[in-house]
């Protein structure tokens, strides 16, 4: 099942100055998410019950698992945070998006009130807890403004168990909380997976294995998706060195500290991630929905990364739109959940067979790039004749239209021109007409 392209703007908090209001935009993201999750069969359906004792605290303790201390109730379940909650909180006015079938395999837990009452042992921070309004009116409790819940599973386990670590499901990466109230995940597996472009980097989780992917705006040593981006672009955590399956460069693999202490795994420089909508609760493995998306909310494309560690950008159409420019050459990016048309541009001091925007110059604005040598496809207006590519030092091709590498501006907007005669890294970028010449 494919979700509506609106998906993406949830990313629209930090970018609110540039297109429509920010709360707005976030309540069709909720929206959206009721009519997407995937349906899983459970066993017994049941809304979850507020605690019998409205008087009682909701006691959240520590103790020792295999992933280290973790959060339980004082009950012995364990108590998990869920990835996609990052599109409304912390940060941002705060709102659980599991419900029904969610809530039943991952129930939510409930306080008695908004405001509690609440018991904290083993090092939990009892400051930190909290509360959250459910669509329901029932109050959940969060734990340094993340919600907090159990799993189904683990019902049916001994008290302690630990099943839903590093479950993809709903739409969401699942990890154990910590007394910092940060994920707790085990060491990362990378391995690879065929996929509709190739051999791609896949990570292992506790059902199946999920796609990997990179931003072209990240830096090597540095992640700059973070807050509500983290929710659609789930970071790939580990608390050691990870794991190479066959085929990956063990030597390529690292880590970095992303800002709220968790450690992200990299691949020759590339902090990877995972796609909110590849992570539906049943989905199977090797979903790429996030391939070749253009996202103006993270400034950057996102791709598949090859056993190299180069983007796997796929095949690609190149199209025309109607701009301030008049017509101009554009790209409707080959994601079902990105936003199109993007203009594209002509760097003056390119040549037919070189690019000279390389390093900083392409993290802003990203090569347009098409799987090994092949040419991409022309859309209406668009000469076929004119395409054509050029091999850049990082083993990737770009595309040329009659001689002129083409470019993304990382600060575009869908359907706008927001690059255009921009002089940078020795240069001037223009957008180009449908006969090949640059505006």
């Amino acid at each position: 099942m494919r979700v509506p392209l609106p998906a993406l703007l949830v990313h629209v908090s930090r970018f609110s100055k540039r297109s429509r209001p920010a709360a707005a935009l976030r309540r069709r993201a909720i929206a959206l998410l009721g009519a997407v999750c995937l349906v899983t069969t459970v066993a017994a359906v049941t809304a979850p019950a507020a605690p019998a004792d409205s008087a009682s605290p909701v006691v959240v303790t520590a103790a020792p698992s295999a992933f280290g201390p973790v959060l339980f109730t004082a009950g012995g379940r364990a108590l998990y945070l869920r990835s996609f909650d990052a599109t409304t909180g912390p940060a941002l006015p705060l709102q659980s998006t599991c419900t029904a079938t969610c809530a039943v395999a991952w129930p939510p837990l409930l306080a008695p009130g908004a405001n509690g009452p609440f018991a904290a042992s083993a090092g939990v921070n009892a400051g930190a807890l909290g509360t959250v309004q459910r669509s329901d009116g029932t109050f959940q409790v969060t734990y340094f403004g993340h919600p907090l819940y159990e799993f189904i599973r683990d019902a049916s386990m001994p008290a302690g168990a630990v099943s839903g670590e590093n479950v993809a499901a709903f739409n969401a990466f699942w990890h154990l909380d910590t007394r910092q109230g940060i994920p707790a995940p085990g060491a990362a597996n990378v391995i690879l997976e065929n996929s509709p472009v190739g051999t791609v980097l896949a990570a292992t989780v506790a059902n199946g294995h999920r796609s990997l992917y990179n931003l072209t705006f990240d830096l090597p040593t540095a992640t700059t998706c973070t807050g509500p981006c983290t929710g659609i672009w789930p970071p790939l955590l580990t608390n050691r060195q990870a794991a190479a399956g066959p085929g990956v460069n063990r030597d390529g693999l690292g880590i970095i500290t992303r800002p709220d202490g968790t450690r992200q795994v990299t691949y020759f420089g590339h902090p990877v991630y995972l796609f909110a909508f590849d992570l539906g609760a049943g989905a199977p493995s090797g979903l790429t929905n996030g391939e070749y998306l253009v996202d103006q909310f993270a400034n950057g494309v996102w791709y598949l990364l090859a056993p190299n560690g180069s983007a796997d950008p796929g095949p690609l159409p190149v199209a025309s739109m109607t701009s301030a420019q008049g017509t101009v050459l554009a790209i409707n990016p080959p994601s079902p959940f990105a936003f199109r048309p993007f203009a594209v541009y002509a760097f003056s001091a390119d040549s037919a067979t070189t690019s000279a925007c390389a390093g900083t110059c392409a993290r802003f604005w990203p090569p347009v790039l098409v799987a090994g040598n092949l040419t991409a496809a022309a859309g209406s207006g668009v000469s076929q004749a004119g395409l054509g590519t050029i091999p850049r030092p990082d083993g990737t091709f770009q595309v040329t239209y009659f001689g002129h590498p083409l470019y993304f501006f990382a600060f575009d907007q869908p359907g706008q021109t927001l690059g255009e005669g921009i002089s940078a890294f020795g240069g001037t970028f223009k957008t180009v007409d449908p006969s090949g010449t640059p505006r």
